[in-house]
Protein backbone atom coordinates (compact mmCIF):
# COMPACT_ATOMS: atom_id res chain seq x y z
CA UNK A 1 0.00 0.00 0.00
CA UNK A 2 1.62 3.49 -0.73
CA UNK A 3 0.97 6.06 1.72
CA UNK A 4 -0.37 9.16 0.41
CA UNK A 5 1.59 12.59 0.10
CA UNK A 6 0.39 15.98 0.60
CA UNK A 7 -1.47 17.68 -2.50
CA UNK A 8 0.50 19.66 -4.68
CA UNK A 9 -0.64 23.76 -4.47
CA UNK A 10 -1.16 23.30 -7.96
CA UNK A 11 -4.76 24.02 -7.34
CA UNK A 12 -4.60 26.84 -5.23
CA UNK A 13 -2.01 28.93 -7.81
CA UNK A 14 -4.68 27.88 -10.56
CA UNK A 15 -7.53 29.87 -8.55
CA UNK A 16 -9.46 27.06 -6.87
CA UNK A 17 -11.00 28.62 -3.94
CA UNK A 18 -12.93 26.24 -2.15
CA UNK A 19 -10.77 23.15 -0.64
CA UNK A 20 -12.19 20.09 0.58
CA UNK A 21 -11.03 17.43 2.94
CA UNK A 22 -7.33 18.66 3.53
CA UNK A 23 -6.53 15.92 5.25
CA UNK A 24 -2.91 15.97 4.39
CA UNK A 25 -2.74 19.68 3.29
CA UNK A 26 1.17 21.10 4.19
CA UNK A 27 2.02 23.98 5.83
CA UNK A 28 3.00 25.68 2.83
CA UNK A 29 -0.17 24.75 0.91
CA UNK A 30 -2.18 25.60 3.97
CA UNK A 31 -0.32 29.48 3.95
CA UNK A 32 -0.42 30.00 0.29
CA UNK A 33 -4.72 29.04 0.58
CA UNK A 34 -4.73 31.85 3.10
CA UNK A 35 -3.03 34.18 1.44
CA UNK A 36 -5.06 33.83 -1.77
CA UNK A 37 -8.43 34.33 -0.26
CA UNK A 38 -9.29 30.23 -0.07
CA UNK A 39 -11.74 28.71 2.16
CA UNK A 40 -10.40 25.13 4.01
CA UNK A 41 -13.81 22.54 4.31
CA UNK A 42 -12.45 20.09 6.44
CA UNK A 43 -14.96 17.07 6.48
CA UNK A 44 -13.07 15.09 8.62
CA UNK A 45 -15.92 12.67 9.56
CA UNK A 46 -16.17 11.79 6.02
CA UNK A 47 -13.34 9.01 6.57
CA UNK A 48 -14.62 8.29 10.39
CA UNK A 49 -17.67 7.24 8.96
CA UNK A 50 -15.97 4.97 6.60
CA UNK A 51 -14.40 4.08 9.53
CA UNK A 52 -16.82 3.15 11.53
CA UNK A 53 -19.70 1.79 8.84
CA UNK A 54 -17.44 0.88 5.68
CA UNK A 55 -17.48 -3.16 6.68
CA UNK A 56 -21.21 -3.14 7.43
CA UNK A 57 -21.92 -0.90 3.79
CA UNK A 58 -19.92 -4.13 2.22
CA UNK A 59 -17.07 -1.56 1.30
CA UNK A 60 -13.36 -3.19 0.64
CA UNK A 61 -10.58 -2.44 3.15
CA UNK A 62 -8.89 0.27 1.27
CA UNK A 63 -12.44 2.41 1.00
CA UNK A 64 -12.64 2.40 4.91
CA UNK A 65 -9.75 2.15 5.86
CA UNK A 66 -8.28 4.96 5.74
CA UNK A 67 -5.73 5.32 9.02
CA UNK A 68 -3.06 7.70 7.02
CA UNK A 69 -5.95 10.05 6.25
CA UNK A 70 -8.17 9.77 9.59
CA UNK A 71 -4.77 10.75 11.60
CA UNK A 72 -3.93 13.55 9.42
CA UNK A 73 -6.72 14.97 9.69
CA UNK A 74 -6.29 16.63 13.25
CA UNK A 75 -3.04 17.98 12.04
CA UNK A 76 -4.24 19.22 9.58
CA UNK A 77 -6.69 21.70 11.42
CA UNK A 78 -3.57 22.64 13.15
CA UNK A 79 -1.65 23.38 10.12
CA UNK A 80 -4.85 25.15 8.31
CA UNK A 81 -5.47 27.20 11.90
CA UNK A 82 -1.58 28.52 12.31
CA UNK A 83 -1.49 29.22 8.39
CA UNK A 84 -4.81 31.41 9.38
CA UNK A 85 -6.85 29.62 6.52
CA UNK A 86 -10.94 29.95 7.22
CA UNK A 87 -12.76 27.04 7.83
CA UNK A 88 -16.23 25.90 6.90
CA UNK A 89 -18.19 23.34 7.91
CA UNK A 90 -19.62 20.59 6.10
CA UNK A 91 -19.50 16.68 6.70
CA UNK A 92 -19.78 15.32 2.91
CA UNK A 93 -21.58 12.11 4.20
CA UNK A 94 -24.30 10.63 2.23
CA UNK A 95 -27.35 8.08 2.84
CA UNK A 96 -27.08 6.06 5.69
CA UNK A 97 -24.28 7.82 7.27
CA UNK A 98 -25.40 11.31 7.39
CA UNK A 99 -26.35 10.05 11.22
CA UNK A 100 -22.62 10.93 11.83
CA UNK A 101 -23.29 14.27 10.44
CA UNK A 102 -22.64 16.20 13.98
CA UNK A 103 -19.68 13.93 14.75
CA UNK A 104 -17.67 16.39 12.72
CA UNK A 105 -18.35 19.43 15.84
CA UNK A 106 -16.67 16.65 18.08
CA UNK A 107 -13.62 16.38 15.66
CA UNK A 108 -13.18 20.12 15.36
CA UNK A 109 -13.15 20.46 19.45
CA UNK A 110 -9.97 18.36 19.13
CA UNK A 111 -8.24 21.18 18.00
CA UNK A 112 -10.33 24.49 17.33
CA UNK A 113 -11.90 26.48 20.01
CA UNK A 114 -15.50 26.62 20.73
CA UNK A 115 -16.35 29.84 18.73
CA UNK A 116 -13.34 29.10 15.87
CA UNK A 117 -16.08 25.70 15.36
CA UNK A 118 -19.58 28.18 15.54
CA UNK A 119 -18.15 30.54 12.94
CA UNK A 120 -17.03 27.93 10.90
CA UNK A 121 -20.65 26.48 10.83
CA UNK A 122 -22.24 29.59 10.61
CA UNK A 123 -20.14 32.68 8.58
CA UNK A 124 -17.29 30.11 7.34
CA UNK A 125 -20.30 27.98 5.79
CA UNK A 126 -21.58 31.10 4.49
CA UNK A 127 -18.18 32.65 2.93
CA UNK A 128 -17.96 29.12 1.17
CA UNK A 129 -21.07 29.79 -0.73
CA UNK A 130 -20.09 31.57 -4.26
CA UNK A 131 -20.66 34.70 -4.33
CA UNK A 132 -23.72 35.37 -7.25
CA UNK A 133 -25.10 38.40 -6.08
CA UNK A 134 -27.22 37.09 -3.68
CA UNK A 135 -28.24 39.38 -0.54
CA UNK A 136 -26.04 38.60 2.23
CA UNK A 137 -28.65 37.64 4.41
CA UNK A 138 -29.28 34.69 2.01
CA UNK A 139 -25.67 33.20 2.37
CA UNK A 140 -25.23 33.78 6.16
CA UNK A 141 -24.18 29.97 7.08
CA UNK A 142 -25.41 28.30 3.73
CA UNK A 143 -23.55 25.16 3.68
CA UNK A 144 -25.12 25.00 6.86
CA UNK A 145 -28.69 24.69 5.62
CA UNK A 146 -29.56 27.61 7.81
CA UNK A 147 -33.11 29.60 7.11
CA UNK A 148 -33.45 32.56 5.25
CA UNK A 149 -32.15 35.14 7.22
CA UNK A 150 -29.92 32.67 8.94
CA UNK A 151 -32.33 32.03 12.21
CA UNK A 152 -32.31 28.67 11.85
CA UNK A 153 -28.65 28.26 12.67
CA UNK A 154 -28.47 28.22 16.27
CA UNK A 155 -31.53 25.22 16.43
CA UNK A 156 -29.91 23.10 14.28
CA UNK A 157 -26.19 23.78 15.86
CA UNK A 158 -28.18 23.03 19.75
CA UNK A 159 -29.33 20.32 17.63
CA UNK A 160 -26.32 18.68 16.61
CA UNK A 161 -24.22 19.56 19.57
CA UNK A 162 -26.76 17.89 22.00
CA UNK A 163 -24.64 16.33 24.88
CA UNK A 164 -21.29 18.10 23.54
CA UNK A 165 -20.62 20.43 26.89
CA UNK A 166 -17.48 21.12 25.68
CA UNK A 167 -18.47 22.79 22.70
CA UNK A 168 -21.59 24.45 23.51
CA UNK A 169 -21.45 25.46 27.35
Amino acid sequence: MSVPTAPSAAPVKLGVRSLEHCNLISAETAKLAAEKGCIAIPTLVAYDALWLEGKALGLGPTEFDKSVVRSGGLKSLEIMHDAGLPMAFGSDLLGGLRKYHCMEFELLAEVLTPAEIIRSATVGAGGAVPDDGADRDDRRGGVCGSDRGGWGIRSRISRCCKGMGRICR
